[in-house]
């Protein structure tokens, strides 16, 4: 396939001459019943099965969107042939069998061709199915890195925020970020810094978001990497619910999207995803029933480090002492060796001045 470009004033006019690829490099894949070479790579949208509509000739935001949508999890190629032609990265190979951020920047650059001449679209072809255990870039440690920070207040909405330390020559990003659903419940998500990003939170409930980000451009330089230093790439809202624990992880891993960093050349770049610890901090005083035995019930009072005074009720009017509990951690548990004496016993914790 040849594409050539012919301006008359402000119009460009495509001339495009499909032709197959030679036998070297055969296109056609084992399920994918249709000569790919007659496509382009990255134009994988508009797209319906069974030989109806694969694409539309050209690769546009519709399409790089799309293949975002597919490093994330967010959706699925619909069939083989969707696969190949959205796996388009590394170029000169026609994919890799695994489709990653670099599948989405060089989809990104052939939408830039018709406008700005970036890279010509390619015939379709390359590996013909998913690779069955994508083996991961392995992170390096050296000036680029991924990471989080925050705090996170027991009680409240807190602002965790995901960062690069760039070297200079990144562009774009793609993660997929765990956490333990049980403490920390997802709100929102949004780009930092005018960032475009792409977030799959279909699994949030379960701890898992698949995440692309790509570093903001103009329309006349869209290919400007992040520079060198320290920038967000997007923040994450959680309500903090880990009231039974001194901390809580956030771990970057290759469950939906796969770990990756891409230069504006859909070049993958050694990178060091670093996971991280998050202290909870602040809020309470309250109270959690840990465990109850025949004897006795087990509490864990959290909030601020103080005195508490443990009190219980049997009607929420009447309140009596139980004890004293120095709370120097954040989360200390302690023990009423009474409670089974009662039909019901209510329980409060009262700072102490």
């Amino acid at each position: 396939m040849n594409i050539t470009k012919v301006w008359i004033g402000k119009i460009v006019i495509l001339l495009i001459a499909m032709g197959a690829l030679s036998a070297g490099n055969d296109s056609r894949a084992s399920d994918c019943p249709v000569d790919l070479s007659f496509h382009v790579e990255g134009d994988v949208f508009p797209y319906i099965p069974g030989g109806l509509l694969r694409g539309d000739g050209i690769v546009t935001m519709n399409d790089w969107i799309a293949v975002a949508d597919f490093v994330t999890g967010l959706t699925a190629p619909i069939e083989e042939c969707q696969f190949i032609l959205a796996d388009c990265a590394p170029r000169v190979t026609l994919g890799e069998g695994v489709i990653t951020v670099i599948d989405f920047v060089q989809a990104f650059r052939y939408s830039f061709f018709y406008s700005l001449g970036f890279d010509t679209p390619t015939s379709g072809g390359g590996p013909a199915a998913p690779t069955l255990t994508p083996t991961p870039r392995q992170p390096g440690i050296g000036s680029r890195s991924i990471s989080a920070s925050g705090s996170l207040v027991r009680g409240a909405d807190n602002v965790v925020t995901v960062y690069a330390q760039a070297a200079g020559d990144e562009f774009g990003v793609g993660f997929t970020l765990e956490f333990d659903a049980s403490q920390l419940h997802l709100k929102t998500v949004e780009g930092a810094d005018q960032t475009f990003f792409r977030a799959n939170q279909l699994e949030a409930t379960t701890g898992k978001m698949g995440i692309i980000v790509l570093h903001p451009g103009s329309q006349s330089e869209p290919f400007s990497p992040f520079p060198a230093g320290s920038h967000p790439l997007v923040n994450l809202t959680f309500t903090a619910t880990g009231w039974t624990n001194l901390s809580t992880s956030l771990r970057f891993t290759d469950a939906l999207a796969i770990r990756e960093v891409s230069n504006t050349n859909a070049i993958p770049l050694e990178t060091d995803f670093q996971d991280i610890s998050l202290p909870f901090v602040g809020g309470g005083p309250h109270l959690t029933a840990a465990q109850i035995t025949r004897d006795e019930l087990h509490l864990v009072l959290s909030g601020d480090p103080g005195d508490y005074l443990i009190e219980t009720s049997s009607d929420l009017i009447h309140w009596t002492s139980l004890v004293t509990v120095t709370n120097t951690s954040g989360v200390t548990p302690f023990t009423d060796s009474s409670a089974t004496n009662a039909d019901q016993r209510f329980y409060r914790a009262v700072p102490k001045p």
